[in-house]
This record gives C-alpha cells, sequence and structure tokens, in this order.
C-alpha cells in the first residue's frame, strides 16, 4: 500500500509510484485471487497489454478515460454517484413551416388525411404536405409578395376577382427584383423533383408559366377550367401550385381521371348529349377541397379539370402558379378551356 505521509506529501494531480508489491484486486464476478482493472474492477487479459496504475494494473482504455477527467481521485471511496444524465435524442424533425403570417392561425388548420397524398396520380392531381424545402421557398414567396403589393402595373385581374403577378416577367423595384432572381432556380428545381417523383421525365418540360397567385378575403372563386384548351396539348402538360398561405386547397376531382374524361370536350359547340355529361361530372360534390398549409404543393395534370375556392381567410391568400410543357410558345395559360362555359366577369 502507499505510505500516508507519500500520499499526503504528494501534490494534487501528480503521478502515484508504486510501493511495494502488487496486491491483487477482486474482480466483480467475486472470484478472488484474479487481477482486476483498478478503476472499473473487471478482470484483467493475460494476452492484453495493460499499464501500471495505482498499486495495480488498469486497461489501457480505462487509464487513458480517466487522464482525461481530472476530477477524478483514486485515492477517494469508490461510492457509487448520481446516475449520469443519459443524452435523449429527438427523432421528430424540425418545424418545416415558417412561423405563422399576421391573420392566419395554424393551430386551426391541418393537413388532409395521408390518404389524400396517395393518390398515385390516378385522379390526375397529388397533393403533398410541406417539405423543409418548400415551406421556405412558400415564405420568401410571400415575402416577395409583400416588396411587390404595391406595384399596380405588376398584377393583372382574373375571375373571380383574383389578381395575378407574372413572376417570370421582371420587377421596377430593385430590392423585388433581386429577390425575385434569387427566387426562381431554386423554384424550379423544387417543382421540378416533384414532377419526377411521379414518374414524368422533366428534361422535355419547360417553365411555360410562372405566376403569383392573389386572392383577397371574400373572393377567389372560380368556375371549373382546364388551363390548356386542347386536350391533345393538355396531356402532355403538367402544374404545379405551392400555396403560400394557410388556405383551403384549390377544388380537384373525386373521381378517377377516366371517369372525368368526357368533361374535357374540344371545340367550341359540344353536343346537347356532351354538354349534360359534362355538368354532371363537373358538380361540385364531385369535387374536394382540402385545408392546407404554407409549403403544400399540388402536383396535377393539365387534363384535370379544377378551381379556385373563395378564400375564407382574413388575409391575401397567396399561391405560385407554374405550368410545364413541352412547347415552345408564349401564352400558354392565358387561354382555359371551361366545360360549363363562363361569362366575361
Amino acid at each position: 500500500m502507499l505510505p500516508a505521509a507519500a500520499a499526503a506529501a504528494a501534490p494534487p494531480g501528480a503521478p502515484l509510484v508504486r510501493v511495494g508489491p502488487i496486491v491483487p484486486a477482486v474482480d466483480k464476478a467475486g472470484k478472488a485471487g484474479k487481477l482486476a482493472c483498478e478503476i472499473r474492477h473487471k478482470r484483467l487479459r493475460s494476452d492484453k497489454k495493460d499499464e501500471a496504475y495505482g498499486i495495480g494494473r488498469a486497461h489501457s482504455s480505462c487509464r487513458l478515460h480517466k487522464t482525461r477527467d481530472p476530477s477524478w481521485n483514486p485515492l477517494a471511496p469508490d461510492t457509487p454517484g448520481p446516475p449520469a444524465a443519459v443524452p435523449v435524442r429527438n427523432h421528430r424533425k424540425r418545424a418545416s413551416s415558417p412561423p405563422s403570417l399576421p391573420g392566419q392561425g395554424s393551430p386551426t388548420i391541418t393537413l388532409p388525411p395521408a390518404h389524400l397524398h396517395d393518390t398515385s396520380f390516378m385522379n390526375g392531381w397529388q397533393l403533398h404536405p410541406p417539405s423543409v424545402v418548400t415551406a421556405a421557398l412558400s415564405y420568401r414567396w410571400y415575402c416577395l409578395y409583400l416588396r411587390a403589393r404595391n406595384t399596380a402595373q405588376a398584377w393583372f385581374s382574373l375571375r373571380g376577382n383574383a389578381w395575378q403577378l407574372d413572376a417570370s416577367q421582371p420587377l421596377s423595384s430593385l430590392d423585388a427584383e433581386q429577390h425575385r432572381l434569387s427566387l426562381l432556380a431554386p423554384t424550379i428545381a423544387a417543382l421540378r423533383r416533384l414532377l419526377h417523383g411521379h414518374g414524368i421525365q422533366t428534361s422535355g418540360l419547360r417553365v411555360a408559366a410562372l405566376k403569383l397567385l392573389r386572392s383577397e378575403p371574400g373572393q377567389g372563386k372560380q368556375p371549373v377550367h382546364y388551363d390548356v384548351p386542347s386536350y391533345e396539348d393538355a396531356v402532355q402538360c403538367y402544374a404545379v401550385l405551392l400555396y403560400c398561405t394557410e388556405t383551403m386547397s384549390t377544388a380537384v376531382p373525386q373521381l378517377d381521371a377516366a371517369t372525368m374524361r368526357p368533361a374535357f370536350i374540344d371545340g367550341e359547340n359540344p353536343t346537347p348529349g356532351q354538354k349534360a355529361e359534362a355538368e354532371r361530372l363537373c358538380r361540385e360534390p364531385n369535387f374536394l377541397s382540402v385545408p392546407v398549409q404554407p409549403g403544400s404543393t399540388l402536383v396535377f395534370s393539365a387534363t384535370t379539370p379544377h378551381y379556385g375556392v373563395r378564400n375564407l381567410a382574413t388575409v391575401d391568400r397567396l399561391a405560385l402558379y407554374a405550368l410545364f410543357s413541352p412547347f415552345n410558345k408564349p401564352g400558354q395559360d392565358g387561354t382555359q378551356r371551361f366545360p360549363l362555359g363562363v361569362t366575361n366577369n
């Protein structure tokens, strides 16, 4: 054993000098006479090169571990201390949505049931919940709207007392223009990834339209329509809506795409039978609109009938609309197909 005088004279932290014979310790299994580690009291294996420690030996790894802990005193009684705090890993993701914008009560609007996210495009559409990327993009597009909302010449009126801003065109405000330019590439890349997730080959598709759609409270109700008037063209085009505020989604069919096909009537003179069939299919009970959060996205084929519902919020509703088309011609979203007809208002 180490003499008491030597222990008292040794300065704190000074290495201990082995004095006298090695005294075998007892391992945790209670087998006396077996050499045990001075630190963990586990048996020392004869085939391991362990190091001198205190009055005996210790595993090399144990010795290194203790040398990193200056508070450990080898002469202190071996009493159990308080249990160490066990780190808890949180597997939940960070909140993907930005803070709620003024007038939006996040607890009151929830995402639709999971089965609505997995239509497998059988109905011609699919709704996606927010991701970290789309939520961030939606927030930045809303900030662009705040910069440009007072620029009257940038906004054009739509049916349903709604407004649109052509996000592919330059803005007069320098700050807003720099903001717009910074958004174009990441937004288009994110929307292409959504289309690619449905097996759509996006390499041959170009962005034919990129519009910010704004509806004031109580406004925004549209008739049922198709974004591309010709079925031959529409079957090759796809649209994506990125919702930038908490709202009700665009109304989309509950019936599958094959059932809804007769509602897409080419030409301006449908027969009475075609008109009656279109009226039956395009009744509002056949459509679905659900609550969505900022960053939610709606992907749909241009052959899918849809319409904007009335804005029930107390603030402007904002969504980004993108049309992907293989055709290289301007104004591809300038004319819509209204199977039930529409007035000029």
